[in-house]
């Protein structure tokens, strides 16, 4: 029942992640709407850039800014301002007269989901067992994948209308979504973690009680409970967290590279271009019109599947390292029969054949993505700090996510206009080295509580009574010795 209900939760949370596909997909059939282009004077690649970064912008410094209220007045509470901002940001995008106000009203949108991309998968974590974290705090990922997809058949179905509700419909929608998580998240309990932190610690207890008691699992809750408050008494010893805790130590330096790493690494897949500019890199490869758009609904359909299929038959079982790894080698070569084909065929090409795998490219990008790189950044970067540490920590690594991503917002129509295949190779070397890296470096994080998970890098961060929590509660204290070897074990084999 608790499982049932962490998911239930997560679920309600994970409005924001809908809420965030969804606004990435609609600006997409947005840029391409003939009364859109009109209304806008046909806007330039560079001014097109503009409108999709200025998104990315303002989601960095909301991402930034999140770490500071996550601490301050709740994971809850947070979420809830987020989802506020997001009304106020996209109902000036639908009522939006000129380029100017389409910017404003996308940079505060995206500063409501830099918030949210930045404490809803950390709540979700949170509120987790251990044996199903990836599941619940994957299922931003599937929610955001189910935004996107909603998005692109709405710009799709809206193609065909006529006059300003052609574009503006799909961006009024986006206030639903937001809506719905305002309400719904009056309905969820705090973090249990939090509460802790604030010295609640009866809250607390009614809290984890409230999210994990099945009947007859007392023994396992009070364990989890107390490992839970000796991580926080702990680190009041060591002081208030801030910015300079990222790189204080070397266990915390390594945490920081990682974390922030693997959201850079993300980006650098190429799923901004492929999600942004889907329609322009169907227009290398021969499509025209509202054939672009299909196509981009088509593909959206393969990445709620998929990672469905991820969070909840693989991540959890399989582990994190070796979905990423595939997953980096699979949209690297993507990207390379994606380049090579746009090198050697353009969209008057009589190899309709080869077009065709062209086009086909997409969804075999979105397939690898899905089950690896989708998921599995927001899961593991939450997964690496202590409590003290896990706001300002996900804040740096979902600033880097944004930060890449402005970085392709803005470049992204240019680069397929102008570099053409060679634009993709970019991506080709990043994901081999991303796959290297992954391998060698990168610790696996599976089952293991978020206590226990501070042990793989030994720097004074974890109490030394974090034990794996596949270990049965009444044994956690003579296990302790056995845990800590294995994932002495692990640890090395990460290095």
């Amino acid at each position: 029942m608790g499982k049932l209900k962490t998911l239930a939760i997560a679920a309600i949370a994970g409005f924001g992640g809908l809420l965030f596909g969804y606004d990435q997909g609609i600006i997409t059939s947005t840029l391409v709407q003939p009364d859109f282009i009109q209304e806008f004077n046909n806007p330039s690649p560079a001014m097109q850039g503009g409108i999709v970064s200025s998104f990315s912008g303002g989601a960095f410094v909301g991402a930034a800014f999140a770490g500071y209220l996550a601490d301050k007045i709740s994971r809850k509470r947070t979420i809830m301002v987020g989802a506020v901002i997001a009304i106020v940001g996209c109902a000036i995008q639908t009522g939006a007269v000129h380029v100017a106000m389409m910017v404003i009203g996308r940079l505060i949108a995206g500063a409501a989901i830099g918030i949210l991309s930045m404490v809803v998968p950390m709540y979700n974590s949170e509120i987790s067992h251990p044996s199903n974290r990836g599941l619940n705090a994957g299922l931003w990922q599937q929610m955001l994948s189910f935004g996107f997809l909603s998005a692109n058949w709405i710009g799709y179905g809206s193609g065909f209308l006529n006059g300003p509700v052609q574009w503006r419909l799909g961006l009024g929608l986006q206030m639903v979504p937001a809506a719905f998580l305002l309400l719904g998240i009056f309905f969820v309990p705090y973090s249990p973690r939090w509460l802790l932190k604030q010295g609640r610690n009866e809250e607390a207890m009614q809290s984890l009680r409230s999210l994990h008691y099945n009947g007859s699992n007392d023994e396992w809750i009070g364990a989890e409970y107390n490992e839970m408050l000796a991580q926080v008494e702990h680190d009041r010893t060591l002081g208030k967290a801030d910015i300079r805790d990222l790189v204080r130590t070397p266990g915390m330096r390594k945490r920081t590279v990682l974390s922030c790493s693997l959201q850079f690494m993300t980006q650098m897949t190429g799923i901004p271009v492929i999600n942004y500019f889907g329609p322009a890199l169907y227009t290398t490869l021969g499509i025209e019109g509202n054939d672009r758009l299909l196509l981009t609904g088509i593909s959206g359909i393969i990445g709620p599947v998929v990672c469905a299929i991820a969070i909840f038959f693989i991540i959890d079982r399989v582990g994190r390292k070796g979905p990423l790894i595939v997953g980096s080698l699979g949209c690297a070569m993507a990207m390379a029969i994606l380049a090579a084909i746009v090198n050697n065929f353009g969209p008057d090409s009589s190899n309709r054949t080869a077009l065709r795998v062209g086009v086909a490219m997409p969804f075999v990008f979105s397939v690898f993505f899905s089950f690896s790189f989708g998921p599995i950044s927001w899961i593991y970067s939450n997964e690496l700090w202590t409590t003290r540490t896990r706001s300002i920590g996900v804040a740096a690594a979902t600033c880097s996510s944004w930060a890449a991503n402005v970085l392709f917002g803005q470049t992204g129509s240019i680069g397929i206009a102008d570099a053409g295949w060679s634009f993709y190779i970019a991506f080709v070397v990043f994901g081999v080295f991303d796959a290297v890296i992954i391998y060698f470096f990168f610790p696996e994080t599976k089952g293991l509580s978020l206590e226990a998970i501070a042990a793989f890098f030994n720097d004074g961060d974890q109490t030394q009574t974090a034990v794996d929590p596949r270990v049965s509660a009444g044994d956690k204290a003579e296990k302790n010795d056995e845990v800590f070897e294995d994932l002495s074990e692990r640890k090395a084999g990460a290095v």
